[in-house]
């Protein structure tokens, strides 16, 4: 069995964290569990989910001026990396130590 489980949204930790219920897997004396968005409802899950939270702000005028630029030069080749900072919001689905 895995020790943590990191999934890419905190939608799909609540089907994870249903499924390993199911499966009387306690979280997160057994398995700890990490999403990611920090949604709003994912402190209101019990255990509450630890999840990586990012800018939604900056994700969504960061892709807006992406279209427009490619919508105004459409022969632009986009090769870019683009990092935006994230953090780690720590809840009961990991073990603090």
């Amino acid at each position: 069995m895995p020790e943590v489980i990191f999934v890419t949204s905190d939608d799909i930790a609540l089907g994870v964290l249903k499924g390993l219920r199911d499966l009387e897997i306690k979280v997160p004396e057994e398995v700890q569990l990490i999403g990611f968005d920090d949604m709003p409802f994912s402190k209101h899950y019990t255990p509450s989910l630890t999840t990586i939270a990012q800018n939604r702000h900056e994700l969504g005028t960061l892709a807006a001026k992406t279209l427009i630029h490619k919508i105004e030069h459409p022969d632009d080749e986009m090769d870019m990396v683009t990092r935006i900072p994230v953090q780690l919001i720590v809840r009961e689905s990991t073990l603090q130590e």
